[in-house]
């Protein structure tokens, strides 16, 4: 069943098909993170050289503890 003219932002739990949370960004719908997707904080096996944490918009990368900045990675 499709949601005529859904909200920006609308998060719904599909049950048929693909199941699992998906969001509307106000042009398409796009799946939530799965427990297979994303880095774990134990650790990830199996990653190719396509995988990577990081940023692809030549801008660095900041780390925050407690919401203080506590690190950068520039170029």
């Amino acid at each position: 069943m499709a949601i005529p003219a859904p909200a920006t932002g609308l998060l719904v739990f599909q049950i048929d098909s693909t199941i699992g949370f998906f969001y509307f960004n106000g042009v398409s719908w796009h799946r939530l993170s799965t427990e297979y997707g994303g880095w774990k904080t134990h650790g990830n096996a199996g990653t190719t050289p396509d995988h990577f944490i990081g940023t692809t918009d030549n801008r660095p990368l900041r780390f925050r503890v407690h919401d203080i900045p506590a690190g950068m990675i520039d170029s």
